[in-house]
């Protein structure tokens, strides 16, 4: 029985490999429209960071993002791989098998723009370059909608769990790079000595955690709200060098989780 398992296994290996090395599946260049309609990238530093907007019905998924730049012009151009497979995870002896062989599909890339001599890359335009070389602009969103960590003086997040007694409000200081536990109002003006805010030990390991969490968030999944109360759930709010602010709230699930692990690394 282990023999006939093993000469089937070979006689697939044979036929398949050579396959999917010769022919175009899980290479082939990806069109715009093959994604959702609205592809977003976000700059931190000089990190470009693509999250492709995949759906259940997505016609494609992506393997890899190449990109090639064009310093006279200011300009960067993306094309996407296909992948083969759209789980990170074989699901079957045969897909693992043939994993060593195969492009998973990735939901996040994160491109070092150093590498490609690329200075101050929010002064760059950047656009996707279809197979046929047709090019579509894309849409650009710097660290907190172009209001990135230079212009941001704190940052605080509300705590929106409904099964907490009090509200938590977090401040993360980002040019001390210090986090702070704000008191709620009704307690420090009442007990003698009581702190506004109380600082809390982070090391160097988890700021970078935080600070790689916030460069993730994408302000397209959220909306600005002007009322100053806290009643929204969960929430955050940026202060800025002018002495400006903007305080955003979401309902997208991933999104709120997105907040939610911030927390979990604060608290913890």
């Amino acid at each position: 029985m282990q023999k006939y398992l093993v000469f089937y296994i070979a006689v697939a290996l044979v036929v398949t490999v050579p396959i999917l090395s010769g022919c175009a599946i899980g290479k082939r260049s990806v069109y715009l429209t093959d994604l959702p309609s609205k592809q977003i990238l976000t700059i931190h530093h000089d990190t470009l960071i693509v999250k492709p907007q995949y759906t259940m019905n997505s016609a494609k998924c992506i393997y890899k993002i190449n990109i090639s730049v064009d310093n006279s012009q200011r300009k960067i151009y993306l094309s996407a791989v296909e992948a083969l497979v759209r789980t990170n995870k074989p699901r079957s002896i045969l897909e693992l098998l043939l994993y060593p062989f195969t492009r998973p599909c990735k939901d996040i890339f994160h491109i070092k723009l150093c590498k490609y001599k690329v200075s101050e890359p929010n002064s760059f335009e950047y656009y996707w370059r279809d197979p046929d070389k047709k090019t579509t602009k894309l849409e650009i969103i710097s660290y907190a909608q172009n209001e990135n960590l230079n212009k941001t003086k704190l940052i605080r997040i509300f705590d929106g769990d409904t099964t907490s007694l009090f509200v938590r409000e977090f401040e993360i200081d980002i040019r001390s790079k210090k986090v702070y536990f704000i008191n709620p109002v009704m307690n420090y003006l009442d007990i003698k000595d009581g702190k506004p805010k109380y600082e809390i030990d982070v090391k160097r390991e988890k700021w970078n955690k935080i600070i790689k969490s916030l460069s993730e968030i994408n302000l397209l999944d959220y909306e600005i709200v002007t009322n100053e109360n806290k009643g929204y759930g969960y929430s955050i709010t940026y202060f800025f060098v002018d002495n400006t602010h903007k305080t955003h709230i979401t309902q997208n699930e991933k999104a709120l989780e997105n907040l939610k692990e911030i927390i979990r690394l604060i608290r913890e």
